[in-house]
């Protein structure tokens, strides 16, 4: 009979792959330099949208090279396992204070820049260059409405009534105020709003038309300009809002018409935050306030003119 081989003896390398747990063969396999690089990109384009991935991808890193280094192989599993704790707990110390710089200073990097891209689309004007056609002619428009206007006090001079006090929406004090009264003080308000908003809808329309591929930086710098420009005003005038409606839903019969929480969510989002997020357009919010402040105004000058005088 011809001899068989002999089985060989399993090498220490053999022998340790053989005993080696599903997790150990994952943790290889996620080691490999390709796999690795693969997770990176995948973080990097992750990141575009939100920076806590890459972080939270970095401590993982950070593990695996502990691993990987097998300092602590061999010892107790206790030594183990109070090893990775501990180095998780510091990475986690590390990382989400990282979180926070990054979080506050993108929030400044974004003021800096839109400020920067206003600063640089704002057409300049020469504060002595003459009115143009279109301004005069608005100027003698004005005049011959002023002209033909009466003044209130010639009308009052005729009558002679109490003197009554002042309205003071902007305060809350109520009791000296008629309900016409309210709705001329919510005009301004409701002007400017609208004007934000059609500001808005305009530019980003030109944009839309102006660039056929949405993601070019330029075209992102000025949707970025719109988001910026339209926040930092509700940002400013949100009060206003919050004090007109609620003064004019006092004054309103039946109460409230359109019971929502998107005024005030916004109201809550800018106190609670310190302001609004430019990640996202409010233009949508911004719209709904805006009819619904003109609906419940409406509302409220209709019973104005129906009250007897």
């Amino acid at each position: 009979m011809p001899d068989l081989p002999l089985p060989s003896n399993p090498t220490a390398q053999e022998f340790q792959e053989a005993i080696k747990s599903p997790w150990g063969h994952f943790v290889d396999v996620v080691e490999q330099p390709l796999v690795l690089t693969g997770l990176a990109i995948l973080a990097a384009l992750v990141d575009l949208i939100s920076h806590v991935p890459t972080l939270l991808f970095i401590g993982f890193l950070v593990l695996l090279g502990f691993h990987r280094s097998r300092k602590v192989a061999g010892k107790k599993w206790w030594i183990q396992l109070s090893s990775y704790i501990g180095l998780l707990v510091v990475m986690s110390v590390i990382l989400f204070g990282v979180h926070v710089f990054i979080k506050q200073r993108s929030a400044q990097f974004v003021d800096e820049f839109a400020a920067k891209i206003a600063k640089a689309v704002t057409p300049k004007r020469d504060a002595g260059s003459a009115p143009t056609a279109t301004q005069h002619g608005a100027d003698k428009k004005q005049e011959s409405l002023d002209a033909r206007v009466p003044r209130a006090a010639e009308r009052r001079e005729a009558v002679s009534t109490p003197e009554k006090k002042p309205c003071h929406v902007e305060n809350g004090q109520l009791v000296d105020c008629t309900d016409s009264e309210i709705v001329d003080w919510g005009r301004p308000i409701l002007q400017r709003l609208n004007e934000a908003i059609q500001d808005n809808v305009t530019s980003m329309d030109r944009r839309l038309h102006k660039y056929q591929n949405q993601n070019d930086p330029m075209a992102s710098s000025e949707r970025l300009l719109e988001i910026v420009q339209l926040n930092r005003y509700l940002e400013k005038d949100y009060r206003n809002f919050v004090i007109y409606r609620a003064a004019v839903i006092s004054r309103l019969n039946g109460g409230d018409p359109n019971p929502s929480s998107v005024l005030m969510y916004l109201a809550a989002q800018i106190t609670r935050e310190g302001g609004l997020s430019d990640q996202f357009s409010n233009l949508s919010q911004a719209q709904f306030i805006y009819e619904d402040l003109q609906d419940v105004s409406n509302r409220l000058a209709r019973q104005a003119v129906k009250q007897p005088s």
